[in-house]
């Protein structure tokens, strides 16, 4: 057999055997290996590519050991799943390095880890001062987390003492022009909602549409195959402001009920009344 070929017949036979292994051996994010897995997979690859172009070499021997090599690591990923005194020895454990805004020289010098990296690290994180950090870890896989101190953590709605909307994945209802009947049937639509909301917005057939999605809100965003031949349908601006006032007017009664200031909650109702009265007023125009 000619060597290009016998190289070609390797490499087919190298390629379906390292799939099925890292398929085997499961899935991990490039951020998430350990110095011990960066190892093992160079060392794998090192082998198959042995086993591939040289041809003084034993196929079938470089391959057993390939073969070894991945039953170890299936073995080890099986003992660090079932034992948390295994994986500390493995992989090791989460290291700190700030504590209380203040840099633990020994652990860096410990990791080998110097500040100027420490300091890229914590960037990384969006952190630019190390005066605001709580407790920062070293994490096994070389990243660090990071826990601010309670001044500099981002306000919620929680700590407003407000309710925030609750948030829910797009449903496709329409992809490359066919809709999605299951998803419909799951949101609590038909197709005859989908097609008055489409005609709404100036689209005149599904065929049209390359995709249609629908938010947690019951609200229809349409991408079009040919966004330039048909113009989707924007509301008035009238109506606009009239929804959006519908809107302010409950949001403003559910903050009532909510609140636990009782000037706050007298606030959110006398909003709510005088947006309602405003609405009232401008009924005609709005719609």
């Amino acid at each position: 057999m000619p060597d290009s070929l016998l190289v070609i017949v390797r490499a087919v036979l190298a390629y379906a055997a390292l799939f099925t292994l890292t398929r085997m051996i499961g899935k991990r994010q490039i951020s998430q290996l350990t110095f011990f897995d960066y190892i093992v997979g160079i060392t794998i690859g090192s082998m198959v590519s042995t086993a591939v172009v040289e041809l003084e070499s034993q196929f079938i021997s470089t391959m057993t050991g390939v073969l070894t090599w991945a039953a170890l690591t299936i073995f080890i990923a099986a003992g660090e799943v079932r034992s948390s005194w295994f994986r500390k020895l493995v992989d090791g454990e989460p290291v700190p390095v700030v504590r209380d805004g203040r840099i633990l020289e020994a652990n860096l010098a410990r990791e080998r880890i110097s500040v100027d990296e420490l300091l890229t690290l914590l960037r990384q994180q969006k952190v630019f001062n190390v005066a605001e950090v709580e407790t920062a870890l070293l994490e096994t896989s070389g990243q660090v987390s990071v826990l601010l101190k309670g001044a500099h953590q981002p306000t919620t709605p929680q700590d407003l003492g407000l309710r925030a909307a609750g948030t829910e994945m797009p449903a496709v209802v329409v992809q490359e022009g066919k809709v999605m009947q299951d998803t419909l049937r799951a949101i609590g639509r038909d197709r005859a909602w989908l097609e008055r909301e489409l005609a709404a917005q100036g689209v005149q057939s599904v065929d049209q549409v390359m995709l249609a999605q629908v938010d947690g809100q019951g609200s229809l965003s349409v991408d079009l195959y040919d966004d330039a031949r048909v113009e989707p349908h924007r509301p008035h601006t009238a109506k606009l402001l009239g929804a959006a006032l519908l809107k302010f007017e409950a949001e403003m009664e559910t903050f009532a009920l909510d609140a636990k200031d009782p000037q706050a909650r007298q606030l959110y109702a006398d909003l709510a009344r005088e947006t309602a009265r405003v609405r009232r007023a401008l009924r005609g125009y709005i719609g």
